[in-house]
């Protein structure tokens, strides 16, 4: 009977205490209001012991969302899809540098091709604007030199006079013409080494201003020479020389100032039978005749 009688003492025991535990692990409800949790907590702190430091706290439950593993076979199939995709990238990327680098070079190309035909252009055109100035231009030179005789009252001949004519060949006129012509005897012949000055005894012969139309001359007279000169020169005991100078202008802008000189030896030829004559030549000297 007592053994009885204690078996249903503990059986009852058991349960009691089942069921207090369970009521402490129940969780709060969010449904709850502030004033029901207020009032919980004044319980909870009410039913804490005078005499003890520890607090029971109550937290929200914890939520924990358990994802699936992944895919090891799609994550192999993404990244070779991603390598695959920088793969195609880059070659995109290369051949589209290639290409600007062959736009570039074909723009150099078609930029140098253009400068050298504009160039080419610029020289015909230059090259047929010298020849147009080279053919159309003034040309100024000696084309002789005259010597006319002179005679006295009763026709007896007492000297000569030296004219040079100058001649422009081109078919434009000249333009700011200077002309200078200088002689003078010596005792003996000039070598080319000559210094051919516009002064030799200090007297400068006043230079002349002119103007030659195309295609025409003009004469300009130099000096005299006397019959005594006349057998100096013809026996060999003096030596004449005529030199001089012209510069001019064209009428194409932008020219260069040309310039022409010229020398030549009085020569006296005696006639053969005839004492009394003589025959008057100028010689072209090999030096100080050019023409620019």
């Amino acid at each position: 009977m007592l053994k009885r009688l204690f078996a249903l003492l503990l059986v009852a025991g058991i349960v009691a205490g089942s069921q207090t535990s369970g009521a402490q692990s129940q969780p709060p409800t969010p449904s709850l209001t502030k004033a029901s949790n207020k009032h919980q907590n004044k319980s909870t702190h009410a039913a804490q012991p005078a005499g003890g430091n520890e607090q029971i706290t109550l937290r929200p439950p914890i939520v924990v969302k358990v994802l699936n593993p992944p895919n090891a076979d799609a994550i192999a199939r993404e990244l070779k899809k991603d390598r695959e995709q920088r793969a195609a990238d880059e070659e995109s990327n290369w051949i589209f540098s290639w290409l600007l680098v062959l736009v570039g070079a074909g723009q150099a190309a078609v930029l140098l091709y253009t400068a050298l035909v504009t160039s080419k252009t610029a020289n015909a055109a230059k090259k047929s604007a010298d020849a147009l100035i080279a053919a159309e231009r003034a040309y100024v030179f000696v084309k002789a030199i005259d010597a006319i005789e002179m005679r006295d009252a009763k026709g007896n001949v007492v000297g000569w006079q030296s004219v040079v004519v100058w001649r422009n060949s081109g078919t434009t006129p000249t333009k700011d013409m200077t002309t200078f012509i200088n002689w003078c005897p010596f005792d003996k012949p000039i070598d080319e080494n000559f210094y051919f000055a516009d002064s030799v005894d200090g007297t400068i012969p006043y230079p002349g201003h002119s103007f030659i139309g195309p295609k025409a001359e003009i004469h300009m007279p130099a000096f005299r020479i006397g019959t005594k000169d006349i057998v100096d020169l013809r026996e060999g005991k003096k030596f004449l020389y005529i030199w001089g100078w012209a510069e001019y202008r064209d009428i194409f802008p932008g020219t260069e100032i040309h310039r022409t000189e010229f020398c030549s030896e009085v020569v006296v030829l005696p006639v053969p039978g005839n004492p009394d004559a003589a025959i008057i030549d100028f010689r072209h000297f090999p030096s100080y005749n050019s023409a620019t």
